[in-house]
C-alpha cells in the first residue's frame, strides 16, 4: 500500500497525493514501526515528491504544533527514529532543521532532504547540510544505487531556486569524480534532469570511448541527451575519426542532427552523400545537401526539377521536401513543374507546392486553396497571402467567414479581412459579436480590444459613407459583449452619434 502511494505521489501533476503522504508521516508516532515501512517505500520517491513532501511537512509542522516553542518541543521529542528525522528535517523552525543536521545518525535513507536542506534559506542549516552532503554522497555513488540518482535528480531539480546554483556545483564536482558505473547508472535514470547532469558530465570527461556515446545515443530517449551525443560524434569525425560514426545520425529524428551528421560526413570527403538528403523534411539539412551537390559540381536546382518531374506517386508525403528545395534554390521557370502538386492527396504536399510557388513569384493557382480541407493547407495560404500581399476580393472573404464552412477556412478569413485594412477589419470582428459566434467571437472581441488599445491612435480618417452605416449597425448591436467604455469609445473613433 506504502508503495503505491508513493508511486501516485510521483505520478500526481497536483500533489494530492503528496499531501495524503505527509499527512501519514505527520501522524505516526516517533517510535511506531511503520515509520521505517515508510522510509523504504520513500526510496522509490522522485525529487519532484521529496520537494513536495518537504513542503507539506512543513505546513503540517505549523498546523499541528502551533507556536515556535511548541514546534521544538515536539521535534526534540521525535529524534529518536529516522522518521522523526525526516519530520524534524521538514521542519518550518530552521533551529530544529539545523538540529536534525547534527545528529550522529545514519541519513543515507534522507539524503534527498539533505540536498534540499544544501539550498536552505537558514545559513547554518544550508551550511550544516553541504558539510555532510559529500560523505553521504560519495557513499551512495560508490554503491550506484537509487539514493545517488534521486540525490543527484534533486540538485538539478534545486538549480533554479536561490542558493540551488551552490548545491547544484556541489554534487556535479561529486559526480565528475564518481566512477564509470555510478555514473552510468545516473544516465539511465527516469528523471530527465539527473539524466542530462551526468551526459554533461560523462561527455566532457578525457575517456569516452565514441562507440559508446553511439551506442547511449541511439538507447536514448530525451531529444537533449541525443543532441549532445550527437554533437560530441560529428566533433570527433570533424577532428579526424571515423565517418562511419556518424551514419546512423542521417536517420535522426532530429533535423539538427540529420544536418549535422551530412556536415561531418561531406567534410570528411563524402560530398555524394548530399544528393539522397536534397528532399529532407528539414530546411537546414536541405541546405548542407544543396551545398554538398555543389562542391561536386552539380546544379541541384537541377536535380530537384529531374525529381519532380520524373515523381511517381507513393502514396506518402515524403516528395514535400524535394517541392520546398526546388523553393529554395529554383527559378521562375520551376513553377511550371511544382504546381500540379497543388492537387496532391496529401495535404503536406499541397502546403509545401503553396509555400515554393509562392518564394518563386507564382500567383496564380494557390490562392483558391483557402478553401482546402486541410487546415495547414489554408493556414499556408494565408500566410503567402499575407506575405506576398496578394490580394483576395473582400466580398470573397466576407463570404467566407459568414458560411457555414469549415472552422479553420473562416478563421482564415477573419484573418486576411484584418490584414486587409481598418474597416474590413472592425465589420468582421463586430459582425462575429453581432451573432454570437461562439467559434470565432472571443478573438473578435479580442481583437476589437487590441485595437481600441493599440491601432486606433494611428487611425485619422472616417469610414466611407456605406461602409460607416454599417459599423454603425454592427456596434449597435454587438457594442454590449465589449468591456465597460469600448462602445462608447469605438463610437467616438469612428465619428457615429452618441446614443441618447
Amino acid at each position: 500500500m506504502l508503495d503505491a502511494l508513493v508511486r501516485r505521489a510521483n505520478a500526481d501533476g497536483h500533489g494530492d497525493d503528496a499531501k495524503a503522504l505527509a499527512d501519514l508521516i505527520s501522524e505516526l508516532p516517533a517510535d511506531d514501526a511503520t515509520g521505517a515501512a515508510v522510509l523504504e517505500a520513500l526510496q522509490g520517491a522522485t525529487p519532484r515528491t521529496w520537494a513536495r513532501l518537504d513542503e507539506r511537512l512543513r505546513n503540517d509542522d505549523i498546523y499541528r504544533n502551533g507556536h515556535v516553542h511548541g514546534r521544538r518541543a515536539a521535534s526534540k521529542a521525535r529524534l529518536t527514529s529516522e522518521i522523526g528525522l525526516l519530520r524534524a528535517l521538514c521542519s518550518a523552525d530552521g533551529r530544529v532543521r539545523e538540529m536534525a543536521l547534527r545528529r550522529r545518525v545514519d541519513m543515507s535513507r534522507l539524503l534527498p532532504v539533505v540536498v534540499l536542506r544544501a539550498a536552505d534559506w537558514a545559513g547554518p542549516v544550508a551550511d550544516r547540510a553541504r558539510a555532510l552532503l559529500p560523505g553521504l554522497l560519495r557513499d551512495a555513488l560508490g554503491s550506484a544505487d537509487a539514493r545517488a540518482v534521486t540525490a543527484v535528480g534533486m540538485a538539478a531539480h534545486l538549480a533554479g531556486r536561490r542558493r540551488g546554483d551552490v548545491v547544484l556545483g556541489l554534487v556535479t564536482d561529486l559526480l565528475a569524480d564518481a566512477s564509470p558505473e555510478a555514473l552510468a547508472a545516473v544516465r539511465g535514470a527516469d528523471d530527465r534532469h539527473a539524466r542530462r547532469l551526468a551526459y554533461r558530465i560523462w561527455l566532457d570527461g578525457p575517456d569516452v570511448e565514441a562507440r559508446g556515446v553511439l551506442d547511449a545515443m541511439l538507447a536514448e530517449g530525451d531529444n537533449v541527451c541525443r543532441a549532445w551525443c550527437g554533437r560530441f560524434l560529428v566533433e570527433r569525425v570533424v577532428a579526424g575519426g571515423c565517418p562511419d560514426l556518424v551514419e546512423p545520425l542521417l536517420s535522426a529524428g532530429s533535423g539538427v542532427l540529420r544536418a549535422m551528421a551530412l556536415d561531418a560526413l561531406v567534410r570528411s570527403g563524402r560530398p555524394e552523400r548530399g544528393r539522397e538528403c536534397l528532399g529532407d523534411r528539414s530546411a537546414a539539412v536541405r541546405s548542407v545537401a544543396q551545398w554538398a551537390v555543389r562542391r561536386l559540381g552539380e546544379d541541384p536546382a537541377s536535380l530537384y526539377r529531374e525529381a519532380l518531374a520524373s515523381y511517381v506517386d507513393d502514396g506518402t508525403a515524403a516528395v514535400a521536401g524535394a517541392i520546398l528545395g526546388s523553393g529554395e534554390c529554383g527559378g521562375r521557370e520551376d513553377v511550371a513543374v511544382v504546381e500540379p502538386f497543388l492537387r496532391h492527396a496529401r495535404p503536406r504536399v499541397r502546403a509545401a507546392a503553396v509555400r515554393t510557388i509562392a518564394s518563386l513569384g507564382g500567383r496564380d493557382g494557390w490562392p483558391v486553396l483557402l478553401t482546402d480541407p486541410a487546415p495547414v493547407v489554408v493556414r499556408t495560404v494565408g500566410r503567402e497571402v499575407i506575405a506576398r500581399e496578394v490580394i483576395v476580393p473582400v466580398e470573397e472573404l466576407r463570404g467566407l467567414l459568414r458560411s457555414a464552412g469549415p472552422l479553420h477556412v473562416r478563421r482564415a478569413a477573419h484573418l486576411l479581412l484584418a490584414w486587409h485594412g481598418t474597416w474590413t477589419r472592425l465589420e468582421a470582428d463586430l459582425w462575429l459579436l453581432a451573432v454570437h459566434d461562439p467559434d470565432l467571437g472571443p478573438a473578435a472581441r479580442s481583437d476589437l480590444h487590441i485595437w481600441l488599445d493599440r491601432d486606433a491612435r494611428a487611425v485619422y480618417g472616417r469610414p466611407p459613407a456605406g461602409v460607416g452605416e454599417e459599423l454603425a449597425r454592427l456596434v449597435r448591436v454587438a457594442g454590449g459583449e465589449l468591456r465597460e467604455g469600448a462602445e462608447r469609445r469605438l463610437r467616438w473613433q469612428l465619428g457615429l452619434a452618441r446614443e441618447s
